[in-house]
């Protein structure tokens, strides 16, 4: 199976919302309701975040999502495109979706003609690493983070 890959429609919320929550409980992620409708309204703006589905061919219901964002960078001209999430349904996986996905999130970097793609993967995801090593380079980056919750 060849997976189909398109933009998400507002048709597609209540796929995309089964997936999203499965993607919260894997990263042990408590989000508020509030933050997942923020979320889907984002996902279908013509701005800032922009998300793409993998669609099974055979009963066009969505498998997977990639959500990804462009913006400036001090080290080129040309900016980056960071792809934040990426999820294939666990029934779905090894069927070439989330490389589909993958490639379709270079392919607009590359229509926008951006410097590159990036994203992060928690240690513990083995799986997506085995993908993300097949596809693109390992960075020698570690991320610090610092809360700004209080």
């Amino acid at each position: 199976m060849q997976a189909l890959i398109r933009p998400i429609s507002s048709s597609d919320h209540a796929d995309w919302l089964a997936m999203w929550n499965q993607y919260l409980a894997f990263y042990d992620q408590d989000l508020a309701a509030t933050t997942t409708a923020k979320t889907w309204k984002t996902l279908l703006a013509t701005s800032g975040h922009d998300c793409l589905v993998a669609v099974d061919p055979t009963n066009q219901k969505p498998i997977g999502f990639v959500t990804y964002l462009f913006h400036a960078s001090t080290w080129t001209q040309r900016g980056y495109c960071y792809l934040e999430d990426l999820f294939v349904a666990p029934q779905s996986r090894r069927s070439g979706a989330g490389t589909a996905l993958i490639q379709a999130v270079v392919d607009v970097a590359r229509h926008r003609k951006v410097a590159r793609v990036y994203w992060h993967t928690d240690e513990k995801n083995k799986t997506a690493q085995q993908l993300y090593r097949k596809v693109a380079l390992k960075s020698d980056a570690i991320q610090f983070r610092i809360t700004t919750d209080s």
